[in-house]
């Protein structure tokens, strides 16, 4: 009896250690064909070679293009349902490829029918960043990673005080933040088909066993070098663990 004892506690040990494994979502959004404010080139290949990409890293990808202020709020509700329904080991990633402006420190997402000739209706025919971050952190997930290629030229010049680039915002716990170029400075659209934010993160991310952070170092160098030092990356982070796109993190999702 004790001999059976020992192999249950041996069992229930080894079923203890055993982590649940790992889910992967993520919303990807290109925003380029604007109805008043200018077209961009490249956020909708953008969207397509970044869902491509994560798709193959073992994520379950929900990928749209110009999407209308409703489109937006509903692909964010959707997306947040899924990683509720996949539970708290999933790993839950936003990528924004688009207009994007900040108004007294605030950042707005920028929909494709956005009517914008005043702050008030920036407010209102927005997305705001905070908001698709707290979203985010309402739902248990082991990390969230947010990418924001979208520090376009301020598209409303008749906004006025609202600032070049984007502002760089905390990131809440257990996230990371990537923003496209330094606070108050204008990323470009880029001219080879992808923005050069995006290809850099796309030439990077697909060597194996790089952990995010130094992913995000070397997207960085790669888009410093590219722009000539016209466009240099930034991140907010606090990451509580550890992921790679591709390798050993990989391998077990």
């Amino acid at each position: 009896a004790a001999h059976a004892e020992t192999n249950t506690a041996v069992a229930n040990d080894a079923a203890s250690s055993t982590p649940a494994p790992e889910q992967r979502v993520a919303l990807v959004i290109g925003n380029s064909n604007y109805v008043n404010a200018p077209k961009l080139a490249n956020p909708g290949n953008d969207a397509q070679s970044m869902a491509e990409l994560l798709n193959s890293a073992g994520f379950e990808v929900m990928a749209a293009t110009d999407l209308t202020q409703s489109d937006m709020v509903r692909a964010l509700q959707d997306f947040s349902d899924k990683v509720a329904a996949r539970g708290p080991n999933t790993v839950a990633m936003v990528y924004y490829a688009g207009h994007g402006v900040q108004l007294a420190g605030e950042n707005y997402l920028v929909p494709v029918d956005a009517k914008v000739s005043s702050q008030t209706e920036l407010v209102n025919n927005s997305v705001r960043l905070v908001d698709v971050m707290s979203t985010l952190e309402t739902i248990p997930s082991r990390m969230r990673i947010v990418i924001l290629d979208a520090c376009r030229n301020n598209p409303f010049p008749t906004v006025n005080d609202a600032g070049r680039g984007l502002a760089i915002v905390d990131a809440p716990n257990g996230s990371i933040v990537g923003y496209s170029t330094a606070p108050g400075a204008e990323a470009l659209d880029g001219t080879g088909g992808h923005s050069p934010y995006t290809q850099a993160f796309l030439n990077v991310a697909r060597e194996p066993n790089v952990p995010i952070e130094q992913l995000f170092k070397r997207v960085r160098l790669q888009v410093n070098q590219s722009t000539s030092g016209a466009q240099i990356p930034r991140e907010s982070s606090l990451l509580t663990s550890d992921f790679t796109f591709f390798g050993d993190t990989a391998a077990r999702a």
